[in-house]
């Protein structure tokens, strides 16, 4: 057995790139009658992914199952290697990054689109650093129903963009995320499918991110916390009260169809609304996926079970260390997505080395975070958030071809 270099995960004498990140490893080892020494001790041809201790990693399988796509691609392009520690590139320069103040120092990861921007810079950055890029965040107006706890700082500027500033001292690094206003425009609420099982909020600002027959995802502004309130009470007149709980900005219940909704109260006086149909009302659509979406679901995490009495008795509200995670690892898929797509248009997957790399060092870090993750302290509301992320990644997923 050999030790990849880059994630430090054990590879088979046979195998030509790690079974995690895809980073090449060299060519397999031959034994003295010309037979790969792993095969000639009776080992499985198929390198075969690490066993690893603790609950975190159930999440993490869902990370692995795009290394499959991505080792092809390291196999491929040997150049990659070569060029794997140029990952840093400029400060970015597009619309969302120009509403920001900028920092003098190279970025490790740069993920911009029409909608969100992340920023991760890890330059030996101090908590002086953080402080001061806040102050300067907070001059440029992100002052907005401002939520500041030590390393971390989420506001609003006056029209609605969400600004968060993480720092992390172990890393010495600090994360910057802004998405554009959610509730800007017109809200014409649906008249038919899965929200006709909610109330019409009647509220003329918002937006309608997903509404198919097994999801629906709203943003409705407007909204001060008497109105939130007010509308939660609406949902269970409507039947949302099976397993319910409720703490003061967030709400989890389920109808006796079993349709799954969370409700959410935020800044910029803004209610997020997520519904999932019942499993049995969603089936169809689930058969139709490909063989290798199947595949992905199945090395997927299992949902958790229903909380027990004594879960229900947990604190209502959402850990913000664990949401955090769930975000970061959402983003890190859609970093993958975005890479996968470009690399399917390519007609020169070696001009990609430094994508890829990046990518290598974008999954080193998100796999340390969900490793981090203490599973014994998550309440009901956590395990709730983590299977609307993980809906939302396996319905992105299904948009992007693996190979």
């Amino acid at each position: 057995m050999r030790t990849c270099k880059m994630c430090g995960t054990e590879v088979p004498d046979n195998g030509v790139s790690c079974p995690i990140c895809g980073a090449p490893v060299g060519e397999p080892v031959i034994g003295a009658d010309g037979v790969p020494s792993s095969v000639a001790s009776g080992a499985q041809t198929m390198a075969e992914a690490p066993k690893k201790s603790g609950k975190a990693f159930k999440i993490v399988v869902a990370i692995l199952v795009i290394w499959i796509a991505l080792s092809a691609f390291g196999s491929c392009s040997r150049s990659c290697s070569e060029h794997v520690s140029s990952t840093q590139e400029d400060w970015p320069t597009g619309p969302l990054a120009q509403m920001i103040p900028s920092m003098d120092r190279k970025c490790e990861s740069v993920m911009e689109s029409k909608e969100s921007l992340y920023i991760r810079v890890s330059d030996k950055i101090e908590k002086k650093d953080f402080d001061s890029y806040v102050g300067k965040c907070k001059e440029r107006g992100f002052t907005v129903d401002a939520d500041e706890d030590g390393d971390e700082y989420v506001a609003y500027d006056s029209e609605g963009y969400e600004l968060s500033v993480r720092y992390s001292s172990s890393s010495k690094e600090i994360t910057i995320d802004l998405d554009v206003p959610k509730v800007n425009g017109q809200l014409a609420w649906p008249t038919m499918g899965l929200a006709t099982k909610l109330p019409d909020p009647h509220k003329a600002k918002g937006s309608i991110a997903v509404d198919s027959a097994t999801q629906l995802t709203a943003y409705v502004g407007e909204m001060d916390k008497a109105s939130y309130d007010a509308y939660v009470n609406q949902c269970i007149e409507k039947g949302f009260s099976v397993d319910h709980s409720r703490g003061d900005t967030s709400f989890n219940a389920k109808n006796a169809e079993g349709d799954s909704l969370h409700l959410e109260y935020r800044g910029f006086s803004t209610m997020y609304i997520s519904l999932y149909a019942a499993k049995e009302s969603s089936s169809s659509s689930a058969s139709s996926s490909s063989a290798s979406l199947e595949a992905a679901a199945d090395s997927a995490p299992a949902p958790e079970p229903a909380p027990t009495a004594s879960q229900a008795d947990a604190p209502a509200t959402t850990d913000a260390s664990f949401r955090q995670v769930m975000d970061d690892y959402e983003k890190f898929m859609d970093g993958y997505i975005a890479f996968m797509e470009k690399y399917n248009s390519s007609s020169n997957p070696a001009s990609m080395a430094a994508d890829y790399a990046k990518l290598l060092a974008d999954y080193a870090a998100m796999t340390a975070k969900v490793e981090a993750i203490d599973e014994d302290s998550l309440t009901a509301e956590d395990y709730q958030y983590y299977t609307e992320v993980m809906t939302r990644v396996s319905e992105k997923l299904a948009g992007v071809s693996l190979g």
